[in-house]
């Protein structure tokens, strides 16, 4: 073989170049003994592996990758791209042996694919050995690699022993077999590494190389090329490659356990030939790496939004019910600690029940909806057909018309995975919203411990318990109040009013917004968008045990609530806002910012600047002492964007503003009232000259106040949640 980088064509190679740098994702590659003669086995699924895994691999590992391919695959220009590369056709009569030599000397490694084609459907058991489902193969994985890998260390070792011996024909007789020619053996022992091929994710649809074929063919391509673009076109832009190195299988190591198993029933220190190890362990041996393969699947959030439709226990759901369900197991799987998981799985899986929308979500929602595994019956409500996921069409245009089967198909051999989502899935509905509750309050609690230690002072640091995020919570309480604190404090501020309102029968989630209840220089660094999800993580988390949600904040904390309302629309019962700023007695949040951003232009020159004012807080137990200006740039960006919502608010709200707030400009609460469109709205102005007026004197009569608007609303509303049981 030509040098492999230089001595290919060039334009395939820039364009191979380009999918890599954008497209393709490589872990595992640290399992890889660049000394070691290699065969690489991997799982098959779209043609262009074909192309792009020995340029990857080779990028990778800086070692000579040759392959098999398909011999229909030779001709025209691809043809002398392939032969360039070192790519042997399966017409090759000398194939096996041209193999076996390459990795005896170790100068080349070899990448092959034991399912012997690609496997569209993705359909594949395993009961005592794996077993392949397609047109071409109804039966069991091709031993073929295992052959060669056992073989090539066997002859490796057979061939030693001749020249040791002086045995001169038997040397000649495996040098002209395996075309060694007088080239030297490795030293080193052949292994066999399994490589796990993923995608995320796999979409049907009209791309540009269909439409760039079409311009060029005129449609008259067959409709198996047709399907191949599509699907692989829509990859190749669109999607991310997966590649995992998984770690090797030593050979040498290999061979040693299977003599020895073979000399149990066998006279001792009889010669093994290597035939006989070969016959009865090749199957053994192609289980384990085939194993090795499908386990590493990179798990993403398509496998488990179908996995979760497959092992639902009643034919009807209701989109949050689908969210709620999806979450959990997805938390499920990740505490198993098992399996390789996606982004979109051990990371971003939270949004689907904390982010108004969840694109990935609505984007497969979609699909199951047009490939009929989902029938809508009305607005959010939907049947699972359940039959859909057993039409596997014909094998060529499955992952066309049934892209979620083929997904499934991916995972349903794994045992582990898939008892883990059917205990997940057989759980009541009762359970499954109160696990959701803790574990997403144990992730709040996470996200602010780790901020603590990350940000804490010997000096500086106030205790945790002023800062952490707090549920008061029991299972007959059916309403549940989300509730956060304000600007530069802490949930330790609300938690009187807290306890106070569980103590008359309703369950209170206390937020902490993120930067605050740690160190000033947190809050600095954090935007108002984050706050905001720290109060969608306390919402999402309470919604799931209530019948009834409210929402609402202290100061700052109430421009968050107006705000979640805002885009909530109908999805809370009430909104509770206390001495929440539309408008500020403090000049330093609209003057100060641009005053001192002109100052310190000025400053530079002697390069100095102020970032910091300091504040003179009510409460300094838990309050900040130090208010950066990037902070209150996000307050003022805060108050801007919550004002901008107030018409769209219609859920009844309750506004109390002290008369004399020092802080808060009173006008603030007529303000709110006269902007939101609810057909309920009360504005409460108890007389108070202070600012953190729910603290200390004159607290009790706005808890009285807020817990009596909670019961008014409770008598004029029905309970529109039913999460103790099912909708259907």
């Amino acid at each position: 073989m030509g040098n492999f980088l230089y001595n290919s064509t060039g334009f395939m190679l820039k364009i191979i170049d380009t999918i890599l740098k954008s497209n393709i994702h490589i872990n595992g590659s640290e399992n890889i003994d660049k000394k070691s003669p290699t065969l690489f086995v991997a799982n098959h699924f779209t043609r262009f592996e074909t192309l792009i895994m020995p340029f990857a691999i080779n990028r990778e590992t800086d070692q000579k990758i040759r392959s098999l391919a398909h011999e229909s695959i030779f001709v025209g220009l691809l043809a002398n791209y392939l032969d360039n590369v070192g790519t042997l056709s399966t017409a090759n009569k000398d194939r096996n042996e041209i193999i076996i030599g390459n990795l005896m000397l170790g100068k080349e490694n070899w990448l092959m694919y034991p399912e012997g084609m690609m496997v569209k459907n993705k359909h594949i058991t395993k009961e005592n050995e794996f077993m392949l489902h397609t047109p071409e193969r109804l039966g069991p994985i091709h031993t073929g690699a295992a052959v060669m890998a056992l073989a090539s260390q066997m002859l490796k070792n057979e061939l030693r022993t001749a020249m040791k011996e002086g045995d001169i024909k038997r040397v000649e007789e495996i040098k002209t077999t395996y075309f060694l020619e007088d080239k030297e053996l490795s030293y080193h022992s052949t292994v066999i590494v399994p490589v796990n091929i993923s995608y995320t994710f796999i979409r049907p649809g009209s791309n540009a190389m269909m439409k760039m074929v079409s311009l060029f063919s005129g449609d008259k391509e067959s409709p198996n090329i047709i399907e191949e673009l599509e699907i692989e076109g829509n990859i190749l832009s669109n999607a991310q490659m997966h590649i995992y190195f998984d770690k090797p299988i030593d050979m040498a190591s290999y061979i040693h356990y299977a003599k020895q198993d073979i000399q149990i029933n066998k006279i001792k220190d009889k010669k093994i030939q290597h035939e006989e190890i070969v016959k009865k362990f090749r199957k053994h041996l192609t289980t384990i790496f085939m194993d090795s393969i499908y386990r590493n699947v990179l798990l993403n959030f398509d496998h488990i939004f179908i996995a979760t439709l497959k092992h639902c226990t009643h034919t009807h759901v209701t989109k949050q019910q689908l969210r709620r369900y999806i979450f959990l197991v997805a938390g499920d799987i990740e505490e198993l600690d098992v399996f390789r998981m996606h982004d979109s799985v051990c990371q971003e899986i939270l949004q689907i029940l904390t982010k108004d929308k969840h694109a990935l979500f609505e984007e497969v929602l979609r699909l199951a909806i047009k490939q009929k595994i989902l029938i809508r019956i009305k607005s959010g409500y939907y049947t699972i057909n359940l039959k859909a996921l057993t039409d596997d069409y014909d094998f060529h245009s499955i992952r066309i018309k049934n892209t979620l089967k083929v997904v499934y198909n991916e995972i349903s051999m794994l045992d582990t995975l898939q008892n883990s989502i059917k205990t997940t899935m057989s759980q009541k509905n009762s359970e499954i919203v109160e696990k959701i509750l803790y574990r997403l309050y144990r992730r709040d609690l996470d996200i602010f411990k780790k901020d603590y230690s990350k940000f804490y002072s010997v000096i500086g640091s106030k205790p945790q318990e002023i800062g952490s995020p707090f549920l008061l919570y029991k299972r007959e309480y059916t309403t549940g109040i989300v509730f956060s604190h304000g600007y530069n404090s802490a949930p330790e501020e609300i938690r009187a009013l807290g306890e106070y309102v569980h103590s008359q029968g309703y369950n209170f989630y206390g937020v902490r917004l993120k930067g605050h209840g740690t160190m000033p220089e947190d809050l600095r660094d954090t935007k108002y968008e984050q706050w905001y999800e720290s109060f969608n993580l306390g919402y999402a988390a309470l919604r799931q045990v209530s019948k009834r949600i409210f929402i609402g904040g202290f100061s700052t904390g109430g421009l968050i609530a107006l705000l979640a309302a805002s885009r909530k629309l109908e999805q809370v019962d009430g909104v509770l806002c206390i001495n929440s700023a539309m408008k500020l007695n403090d000049i330093r949040v609209h003057y100060v910012v641009s005053t001192v951003d002109a100052l310190n232009d000025f400053l530079a020159v002697f390069n100095a600047n102020i970032e910091y004012v300091e504040n003179n807080a009510e409460n300094p137990h838990i309050n900040y002492a130090r208010n950066y200006l990037k902070s209150i740039v996000q307050l003022r960006n805060l108050m801007d964007l919550s004002f901008k919502g107030l018409e769209s608010i219609t859920a009844p709200t309750l506004v109390i503003q002290g008369d004399e707030d020092p802080v808060v400009d009173p006008k603030s609460g007529p303000l709110i009232i006269e902007h939101i469109k609810s057909n309920h709205k009360e504005l409460f102005t108890p007389h108070s000259t202070k600012h953190v007026a729910i603290i200390g004197d004159g607290s009790e009569d706005i808890f009285k106040k807020v817990v009596e608007f909670i019961k008014k609303i409770e008598n004029i509303t029905p309970k529109r949640r039913e999460n103790d049981k099912q909708i259907f």
